[in-house]
């Protein structure tokens, strides 16, 4: 999944009037403790060296 569409899946969980307010994300591997920002480009599976698997990750999102 690209960068648009995990925004696009975020805000329409959020609902009005906040599904309408820019995003930023950012994707902290388990363990790592840095939190990396996704560039509008950026493919989640880019991020990672190996399969990404769902307990190995976490992202945050943050209002632009």
């Amino acid at each position: 999944r690209g960068y648009s569409e995990l925004e696009t899946a975020i805000q329409s969980r959020l609902g009005a009037p906040f599904n309408r307010i820019p995003l930023k994300i950012c994707i902290i591997q388990a363990g790592s403790g840095i939190e990396k920002e996704m560039g509008v480009y950026d493919d989640v599976i880019d991020i990672f060296t190996g399969e990404p698997k769902a307990e190995h990750f976490h992202i945050t999102v943050y209002p632009k």
